[in-house]
């Protein structure tokens, strides 16, 4: 179940970051960013084959229960010619591992082409006010490193495989790939002018969402950071607070 993580820092700049985006993109892309280090941490994994061996057997019943309408139907919604019930998983199977072949080869196009200079992880205004760093990688607008502002709070997340599961982002990720975000991380709030970084997760009980008034004052009630911090992130519970002045 995904569950976003997200780092909260105060907007120092502006509270209205729309009003002025190419300050922003200016600002943000001068920052340092290691974009292969963060790619290193969505390398992408095979599991097609096996997910549809250990499954054929209840899938093939699945399909089989249909009626023949109702299976065809299935595979016009899915935008496939008739292929008959004992064939479909083989199909599923080849299909997949071929979306698998050609996404790992843009994968190690782009992650030789950040390590080596040729190609440079940009940041993008995606919508008034919402920035987005594809890492030259990303094809959808949301995913990659992604910065929105509310009020006089910025607020950031990085990649869906990383950053949809909090757990997976405080216990599956290396050492070094977290301490590469959470240092990435603070550099962008420092350069807002935030004196303080807040993690947080969709569970952990604040009102930001679809509360147009939620600001900092509201983000320092709700998680009460003074009380609720967990000791380390890597040990976070429902809050991280770490203060940014020296």
């Amino acid at each position: 179940m995904a569950v976003w993580i997200y780092a909260y820092g105060k907007n120092g700049l502006n509270p209205d970051p729309e009003n002025y985006p190419e300050q922003i993109l200016h600002l943000l892309n001068s920052l340092p960013l290691d974009a292969s280090t963060i790619i290193e941490t969505i390398q992408p994994r095979s599991f097609v084959r096996q997910y549809y061996t250990e499954n054929r057997e209840s899938l093939e019943l699945q399909f089989r229960s249909m009626p023949e309408e109702a299976y065809r139907n299935y595979l016009h919604s899915i935008k496939l010619p008739y292929i008959a019930v004992d064939k479909i998983i083989d199909h599923f199977i080849e299909a997949g591992e071929k979306r698998e072949q050609d996404n790992l080869e843009k994968y190690n196009r782009v992650y030789t082409g950040l390590k080596e200079g040729s190609l440079q992880a940009t940041w993008k205004l995606s919508s008034p006010g919402f920035f987005v760093n594809q890492l030259s990688y990303f094809d959808e607008n949301w995913d990659g490193i992604k910065i929105s502002f509310i009020n006089d709070l910025v607020r950031i997340s990085g990649p869906f495989l990383v950053f949809s599961n909090y757990s997976s982002f405080l216990t599956d990720l290396s050492p070094r790939h977290r301490d590469y975000y959470h240092n990435y991380f603070k550099s962008i709030l420092k350069a807002f002018g935030s004196d303080f970084i807040l993690y947080a997760h969709e569970w952990s009980g604040m009102d930001d969402e679809d509360n147009e008034a939620f600001d900092l004052e509201e983000l320092h009630a709700s998680s009460n950071w003074e009380v609720n911090s967990s000791k380390t992130l890597e040990t976070m519970d429902r809050f991280y607070y770490e203060s940014l002045t020296p």
